[in-house]
């Protein structure tokens, strides 16, 4: 198993590991389509995003230099890169997922069994999914944790009182709206959060 020396200083810098193989033709354009689509990061926030291919014997790093993208290339003559769980040995339970998940599926596809899960319900695309990724979840013992991506309205309120029926006790990405009032007012809801059902359709009501 071969490490890599990254050409940029890495600091406080987060390093996206993307989860599939990659076609290393994809340049630009295809690497910066999969960072938008599935990791959901803005690359000139400074993240580096790695793209293995199957035999992982090369590995492509994108990330924003200054006024540009940039593409590191990486092709060994001998050995493969590491991927989870050998480069991660003996750390599996100090890792929380937020890799996308759209389905129980997915889950099981993980390098290795999760301890936690970010769960973002708009990327399930059915109820019946999301409610079986949170049967599974429970069976398993696996700990969730909230996220959104930009819901505004009644998606807000929908994200939130998933969150307060099936993961009240943990992180919760997306705030209630009062956390958005400056200065912030006394009495905001915390965690745990209740569930505060809205006395018109499916979803969390702020009655802070």
């Amino acid at each position: 198993m071969q490490s890599l020396s990254l050409p940029v200083p890495l600091g406080q810098t987060r390093i996206h590991l993307y989860a599939k193989n990659v076609d290393m033709r994809k340049s630009f354009d295809g690497l910066h389509a999969i960072i938008q689509s599935e990791f959901q990061r803005d690359v000139r926030l400074g993240d580096l995003f790695l793209f293995l291919n199957r035999r992982r014997d090369r590995l492509k790093l994108m990330y924003w230099d200054r006024d540009g993208f940039a593409i590191f290339m990486k092709r060994l003559e001998c050995g493969t890169f590491q991927r989870p769980p050998a480069a991660l040995a003996g750390e599996h339970d100090r890792i929380t997922w937020d890799a996308p998940i759209h389905s129980v599926a997915d889950v099981l596809a993980l390098a290795f069994k999760p301890r936690v899960l970010n769960v973002k319900p708009s990327r399930f695309g059915t109820v019946r999914a999301l409610f079986e990724f949170y049967d599974y979840c429970e069976a398993q013992g696996i700990g969730l944790y909230g996220g959104g991506q930009t819901e505004l309205g009644v998606g807000r309120g929908q994200i939130q009182y998933l969150a307060s029926l099936f993961h009240p006790d943990t992180p919760n990405d997306v705030a209630p709206a009062a956390y958005n009032i400056d200065p912030l007012p006394d009495g905001l809801p915390g965690t745990p959060l209740d569930a505060a059902p809205s006395a018109t359709g499916f979803r969390w009501e702020d009655r802070s």
